[in-house]
């Protein structure tokens, strides 16, 4: 049976013994480590090293990234050269893996070194101040890395860590929520396929009786019956809609929440974006904290399917994606 195929990406020298010990226990897990110092990066005799290592990222399943106090060598075509000036900005080995995974849609785990972490703090509040000395870092580079991260709308959760135990520990957490979100996930697609061999088998129930109703009320009502028509039609597609998004997963959670089905379905109308969501919900449900509560909540790295099953309910309604 296939693996799940974890690649570790982060700088060499300075990591090496956490991405040893991580390694085992990824291993330990069940799951395949991938490793470039391991030997489970196939390199190319026709490429630049480095892209057979993009190319692997590309072919795993999850990538965690390990941000200490190194940015690493620049990627090609200038593989191998590492920057001496502090502040010359360029791309890394480990950004172009790190970006790879992010085209690829690849789930994200990055993990920041707590002083690295601390000290982008201090960069954020003397961003261009050239005089600020820094001890934690060797390239401005790891800052600019950092702050991509966090401008990114999703697949960006970060934790900072002091002991190689708390990278295990989140790692473990979240590959354990994972695992029971897709477990929950299963769960609801039987759930919406048993709802929906129910719905063809009412369907043809209906359309007879929706052609019945319509014959009598042409012989009964003749000048009022193209109004009457159009009216139950719209009321029945209605109907049918709303039921729809009520098994939804998104909304069938909000409910379980307490939200009422009517609040959920016009803060999906109306919002223009997911904080507006929140805060139209809160309006409606009469409760200012649900707006924090429900966007902090669809931004969870462990809830990143949330988004797009608002998205579904959406499109239940004929209406575009939240952002």
């Amino acid at each position: 049976m296939p693996r799940l195929r974890v690649f570790v990406s982060s700088t060499y020298y300075d990591l090496r013994h956490l991405r040893s010990s991580l390694s085992a226990f990824i291993a330990s897990l069940g799951h395949q480590p991938v490793l470039s110092e391991r030997g489970n990066v196939p390199y190319a005799p026709d490429i630049a090293p480095d892209e057979s290592c993009y190319h692997e990222v590309a072919e795993s399943d999850v990538l965690v990234l390990i941000i200490g106090g190194r940015y690493g060598a620049e990627a090609s075509p200038k593989s191998g050269r590492r920057k001496e000036d502090f502040w010359q900005v360029y791309n890394s080995v480990t950004k172009r893996e790190f970006l790879t995974a992010i085209e690829q849609d690849i789930p994200v785990y990055i993990l920041v070194e707590s002083g690295v972490f601390a000290e982008y703090q201090t960069f954020r509040e003397n961003r261009g101040r050239r005089s600020v000395k820094y001890a934690h870092v060797d390239s401005v580079n790891v800052f600019h890395l950092l702050a991509d991260i966090f401008a990114l709308p999703r697949n960006n959760p970060v934790c900072s860590f002091d002991r190689y135990q708390d990278i295990e520990e989140y790692l473990r957490e979240q590959w354990s929520g994972l695992f029971r979100e897709l477990l929950k996930r299963r769960s609801t697609e039987r759930a919406i396929s048993s709802v929906e061999r129910e719905i063809a088998g009412l369907r043809e129930t209906h359309d007879a009786l929706k052609r019945y109703l319509e014959a009598a009320i042409l012989k009964l009502i003749p000048d009022a019956s193209a109004k009457i028509i159009e009216e139950e039609d719209r009321r029945i597609s209605r109907a049918q809609t709303y039921s729809m998004l009520r098994v939804n997963t998104f909304v069938h959670n909000l409910m379980g929440f307490g939200y009422e089905f009517d609040h959920v379905r016009k803060a999906l109308e109306d919002a223009k974006s997911i904080a507006d969501f929140g805060a139209k919900l809160a309006v409606l449900a009469e409760n200012k904290a649900a707006e924090d509560w429900i966007v902090r909540t669809l931004r969870k790295p462990e809830n990143s399917n949330a988004i797009r099953q608002m998205n579904e309910a959406r499109w239940i309604l004929g209406l575009g994606p939240l952002k």
